[in-house]
C-alpha cells in the first residue's frame, strides 16, 4: 500500500510541474506632463555608458567622459541658472582645481519616453570633491543624463538633492 500510495504522489507532482515562461512585456506608465506621453523602463546598455562616465570623472580624466560624449555637452549645474556649452578643455580647467573627487552612486535609473529617439537615465549620487587649496565640497545630486541615438550623452540636468 505504501509503494502505491508514493507512486501516486510522484505521479501527482510529476504532472503538477507547469513550467513558468518569463515574457518581458514593454509596459508604460507615468506621463510626461508637457506632452501626456509615457515613461518605460530602458536599458542596462544605457546605465553602462553612464557607469563609464562617471568613472573616468572620479579619475579626473576629461577625455574619458568626453568619450561618451557628444562635441559638446549641454549642462545644466545645480547651482546656475543656466545651462553651459561645455567641451573637453573647459572639463580639463574644472578637473584642474582638484585633488580628488568621491561619488557615491545611490542608483541609477534608465528609462525612455514615448516618442523620444534617444534615452534618460537618472543617477541620485553623493559627491565630494577635496580641493587643491584644501577645502571639501560635498553635494548630494541627481542627475538626468539625456543619451542620444547614437548613444552618446548630449545633455546633463543636474539637481541639488539635499534631504
Amino acid at each position: 500500500m505504501k509503494k502505491i500510495t508514493l507512486l501516486l504522489f510522484a505521479l501527482v507532482l510529476i504532472s503538477c510541474n507547469n513550467s513558468v515562461k518569463e515574457i518581458e512585456i514593454d509596459r508604460k506608465a507615468g506621463e510626461w506632463v508637457k506632452t501626456g506621453v509615457k515613461y518605460s523602463i530602458g536599458s542596462d546598455a544605457d546605465v553602462a555608458i553612464i557607469k563609464k562616465m562617471l568613472s573616468s570623472h572620479v579619475s579626473l580624466d576629461a577625455e574619458g567622459v568626453f568619450s561618451s560624449i557628444s562635441d559638446t555637452l549641454t549642462y545644466y549645474p545645480h547651482n546656475m541658472t543656466s545651462s553651459i556649452k561645455m567641451n573637453v578643455n573647459m572639463l580639463k580647467d574644472y578637473f584642474s582645481q582638484y585633488d580628488s573627487i568621491q561619488k557615491k552612486v545611490l542608483y541609477y535609473l534608465p528609462y525612455n519616453v514615448e516618442s523620444w529617439s534617444g534615452s534618460i537615465v537618472q543617477v541620485g549620487a553623493v559627491e565630494t570633491r577635496f580641493n587643491k587649496n584644501g577645502t571639501i565640497e560635498k553635494d548630494r545630486i541627481i542627475d538626468m543624463f539625456f543619451i542620444g541615438e547614437d548613444g552618446l550623452v548630449h545633455t546633463i540636468r543636474e539637481w541639488n538633492a539635499d534631504w
